[in-house]
């Protein structure tokens, strides 16, 4: 018990977490910091969330793109020994492959090549799914934004971001916004657990990070009392988050011109709040108001090299977003670039591969 007192408080030290003239005694009076707060009961949040997300879509969000006329994935392929042995030993599938594979069996390179595809499709997430997944995250998004715009609309800070360090560490944690923040924090939890789980997308490594700093900031801004700040960038990301999955749902359900309107909603969101509102604001505000009312401090440089992270991540993300918009400028139809696509190489690589089997 001693060792983890130790390690306890040489991790939590004062010195770095806090600025002068502050300790823990003072700031506990105010957020009520306690293992239950922090841990408990953000993990039963993010339990609870977990369940009514498997109701939602049970009776939700299935059942609504049933209606909508989006069916569950059938696998339109037979099963073929020699092919699938060689489909979960290959990561990619090419031309050449398809041709020495031909030579054990009686099938044309053509025939092997569409049971790959076929085959490939079968293990991909139906349409279904997706539309499931993201009509739970509309749901929470727009619930808990409005729910923190509610709440924060009779707030000082709300309308001046100064009142973030105005009287710092004297910021008593409201039953409304301790909720908020517990809700926050616990979703998130559940995103980082279930993304091994759901629909695989090409940013899952971005969205793993994005998890991390996202929980990271949440536990240490409620931990430093630095709640104020931690509800305006809650704020200001949940936003566009809710017009990317309506926007995604009227995609999965082919209403071309909802999704036209929902995504261009979803960029604009995204460019005001996340490339403008947050870098001209909050970092603003982390950067030099924080400085002026509370001075320097180790966790200073902490906090703000994950609120940076965030942006760079804000700025990548940006990219696929114009990516997408300028795709389905020219090509007339909305596709979440981030979609994982199927996995055949060029016709370039297909005939040096099958160069390679050819000499086999």
């Amino acid at each position: 018990m001693n060792v983890i007192k130790e390690i306890h408080s040489t991790f939590w030290n004062q010195d770095f977490w806090l600025p002068k003239n502050s300790d823990w005694d003072e700031i506990s009076t105010y957020n009520k910091y306690s293992f239950t707060n922090l841990i408990v009961i953000p993990t039963f949040v993010a339990l609870i969330l977990f369940f009514i997300r498997i109701y939602f879509e049970k009776i939700i969000g299935i059942p609504l793109g049933r209606y909508l006329d989006l069916n569950e994935q059938e696998k339109n392929f037979i099963f073929n020994k020699t092919l699938e042995k060689y489909y979960n030993k290959h990561l990619k599938i090419t031309y050449g492959l398809c041709e020495y594979i031909s030579k054990e069996t009686s099938l044309e390179p053509d025939q092997i090549r569409n049971w790959f595809k076929a085959r490939l499709n079968s293990e991909k997430p139906s349409t279904l799914k997706k539309f499931s997944e993201s009509s739970w995250r509309f749901f929470f998004y727009t619930l808990i934004w409005f729910y923190g715009i509610v709440i924060l609309f009779n707030k000082p800070w709300m309308w001046d971001v100064s009142e973030c360090w105005f009287r710092y560490p004297k910021h008593k944690i409201t039953n409304d916004v301790y909720w908020y923040y517990m809700i926050e924090l616990g979703f998130y939890i559940s995103l980082f657990v279930t993304q091994f789980f759901d629909i695989k997308r090409k940013d899952f490594w971005q969205m793993f990070l994005h998890h991390i700093v996202t929980i990271k900031l949440i536990v240490f801004s409620y931990v430093c009392n630095f709640v104020r700040l931690g509800t305006l960038v809650l704020a200001i990301h949940d936003l566009s988050d809710c017009w990317l999955e309506i926007s995604k749902m009227a995609s999965y359900a082919k209403f071309k011109k909802m999704c036209n309107v929902t995504f261009t909603i979803f960029g604009l969101t995204w460019f005001f709040t996340r490339l403008i509102a947050f870098p001209l604001i909050i970092l603003k505000s982390t950067t030099i108001d924080a400085q002026n009312f509370i001075g320097l401090f180790p966790a200073f440089y902490f906090f703000n090299i994950l609120l940076f992270s965030l942006q760079i991540m804000h700025i990548i993300w940006f990219y696929y977003i114009c990516k997408t918009a300028f795709k389905a400028f020219t090509d007339g139809d909305f596709v979440d670039d981030r979609s994982e696509s199927e996995e055949f190489e060029s016709e370039k690589d297909e005939e040096e591969l099958a160069q390679k089997y050819k000499k086999k």
